[in-house]
Order: C-alpha cells, then structure tokens, then sequence
C-alpha cells in the first residue's frame, strides 16, 4: 500500500521548496483559467500528451471550460507567465435516499515534465478539496495511479464489458488468424447469439423508443426523482447532459430514450469509435433507467445499440461503468468482462460525514458520463 500523502499544509511548503518559491506565491500563482491563457494550455497538452491528441484541442478545451454551459473549471499553476501545471475540476452531484451533495470530479491533471517530482499533482489536488463538499477520482493512468491511491479513499474498482458483435472481426483483434476467424466467426456468432436470447431479462413492454434531440427538465423529472435505496447515484440535469451529449467537439453521441404513455423511464447515450487496428466499436457512456424495471428498459435500450453497432458492421460494443446491479445485467445480455486496468479505479475524498455513512452503505453507480475519455480508450 502506498504511503499516504502529508496534508496541505506540509505539502504547500514541501513543492514551494521544490520550486525555489514562497509559499504565498505558489498560493496566488494558482488561479482559474481564462479564454487567454487557452494558447498556453494547449502547448503545454500537446508536451504532455503528444500524438494521444488526435481531435481539435483548442475547440474541445473551449467547450469543456470555458462555454456558457460547462460545469467545469480549469486551474492552472502561472508562475511569472510560464503555465507550469494545470488541472480540471467539474462539478457533479451525487444523490441516495440519504440526499444530495455537490462536489466534482477531478481531470486533466497534468504538469510541465521538467517539474517531475516535485509534488505537484498532490498539491493541486489537495488545494481544490476545500472547495466542495466531497471529490472523485474517476480513472487514472499510470503517471496518476499513486497519487489517486494516497489521497483518495478507494471506491470499488469500475468494470469495462464488452459484447462481441461482428465475432470474425473480434477474433482477429484478439489474435486469431485471419482464415481461421472466418471459419470460427459464424460458429461463436451464432452460439453467443442464442446465449444471449437464453440467458438475457424479459425486455419491457408497452414501451416506446425514439431519438432524443435534447433533454428539458420536465423529460428528467421521472428519473431525477427516481432514488432507489441502496444505491448512490451521479445526478443528471438537462443543462449538463444537452451540454455532455449534444455540443461535446470531440465526440459526436447517439441518444435513444424509452418512453411509456409520454413519460421517459430510461434512455441510452453511445457512440462509434474508430480503433487503433482498423475496426470499429460502439461505446455507451450512460443508460439510466427507473429502477422498478431496470433489467428490463436497459435490456431493451442496449438491443437497439446492439443492433445498430451490426449494421455499421462494428466489431463489439463497450461500456465501462462502477454499478453491479447494471453489470449483472450486462453479463446476461452477453457482455464480457475485459480484466483489470489502472484507468478503471475509482476514488472518493470528503469529510462530510452523512456522504461517508451513505458511501459506506451503499453501491456507488458511476457511468463514462463522469470521465473524459469520450471513448477515446
């Protein structure tokens, strides 16, 4: 296990010193970001990052932070103009039957690497928990995955599935020869096919599906009010999900909701990603749905992402989420489990202690609504 970190306090003169400054300037030397300093951030994203970046930074670092509806907010560590460090905080909310709270989510944590080891990370995170109630760490990678580990309190690890679809083009992508998977392919396609009638839920009845354009508070009533016990759920409103879903630059979302007599009762957000290897797969960010028959509306829901991936002829549909009731149902519907990964760790920081008891008690439900991949995995 690693050594927890020292408190702010203690870290605040430890990276000072590291940097030759006071303390008081390395304080006032963190500050929000503005459209200005935009130039800088991409620079120093791309010394980071490098040829990770495959989409128009500059217009994606436009939407996330300084939009008329972002949630979010860029810090960034400007010592006498030189942009140092930077880190993203965006605001969620998270409720259970026991309430509601507002805090963030933490991202884009990245520092100049000439400035390696000199604590920052740490710092910047422990400088923005004081200003909200509580703090996620959703995913890591593995310059981030010690320092989630020393200052978040461990949430269960997420799970990434995968259903095979195209199954020839999935073989492949797993190593198997080329004639061979196109032997085999039809063979596992209709095996896993006729699993999946056997062993997936009873779709819901009486239902309804339609593309959804954009979300109206009025459409999200039914599940906002929706709180089952046991679980702690990420809040969704219609600003932040028309924001997330319908003006993100980098990634472009499908959005089917299930609706009975008029009234939504779950909905499904996915994309199609283009891989590394030359095949296509379907990723779904989120698929909510009224917990009296939740087995049933996500069955449903994720059908039509299932059948549309095989029409594009994608090779799988993925989907990374911390929720064991929705994973269990996804391991009926034919879902695999793809193994353990850094990025898929999950973490809390509060000192609220009505959330602890909540956090303690129940199963946290977290979906790539609260990460920024975008399916960029």
């Amino acid at each position: 296990m690693n050594a927890k970190a020292p408190g702010l306090e203690a870290t605040t003169k430890l990276v000072a010193r590291a940097l030759g400054i006071s303390t008081s300037t390395l304080m006032h030397a963190c500050r929000p970001a503005m459209p200005a300093d935009l130039g800088r951030v991409v620079a120093l994203r791309r010394q980071v990052l490098g040829e990770l970046v495959s989409w128009d930074d500059e217009a994606y670092l436009r939407w996330r932070y300084f939009a008329s509806a972002t949630p979010a907010t860029l810090w960034i560590l400007d010592l006498d103009g030189k942009l140092i460090a930077m880190i993203g905080a965006e605001q969620v909310s998270v409720t259970s039957m026991a309430g509601e709270w507002v805090g963030h989510v933490m991202m884009d944590l990245m520092a100049d690497p000439a400035y390696s080891g000199s604590g920052l990370g740490v710092w910047l995170n422990q400088h923005l928990f004081a200003t909200a109630s509580f703090t996620l760490a959703v995913g890591a990678n593995e310059n981030s995955i010690g320092l989630v580990r020393r200052l978040f309190a461990p949430l269960p690890s997420r799970e990434s599935l995968v259903l095979p679809v195209a199954m020839g083009a999935f073989l492949r992508r797993h190593g198997i020869p080329r004639r061979l998977s196109q032997v085999l392919g039809p063979l596992v396609h209709a095996g896993w096919a006729l699993r999946r009638r056997v062993m997936r839920p009873a779709r819901a009845r009486d239902v309804t599906l339609r593309r959804i354009s954009g979300f109206d508070e009025a459409m999200l009533a039914p599940l906002r009010n929706d709180r089952p016990r046991g679980r702690v759920e990420i809040s969704r409103n219609a600003a932040v999900l028309n924001w997330r879903l319908f003006a993100n630059p980098r990634a472009r979302f499908d959005v089917t909701g299930a609706f009975r007599d008029g009234v939504l009762v779950g909905y499904v957000a996915s994309r199609h990603v283009d891989r590394d290897d030359g095949t296509r797969s379907t990723y779904v960010i989120d698929c909510p749905a009224l917990d009296c028959e939740r087995a049933g509306i996500v069955t449903l829901l994720l059908d039509t992402v299932i059948a549309a991936a095989a029409r594009r002829r994608n090779a799988s549909v993925h989907a990374v989420m911390l929720d064991p009731d929705c994973t269990r149902i996804l391991h009926r519907i034919g879902f695999l489990r793809r193994g353990e990964a850094n990025y898929l760790v999950a973490g809390l920081h509060t000192t609220d202690t009505n959330l602890l008891a909540a956090a303690a008690e129940s199963q946290w439900c977290i979906t790539d609504l609260c990460f920024d991949s975008d399916g960029q995995f």
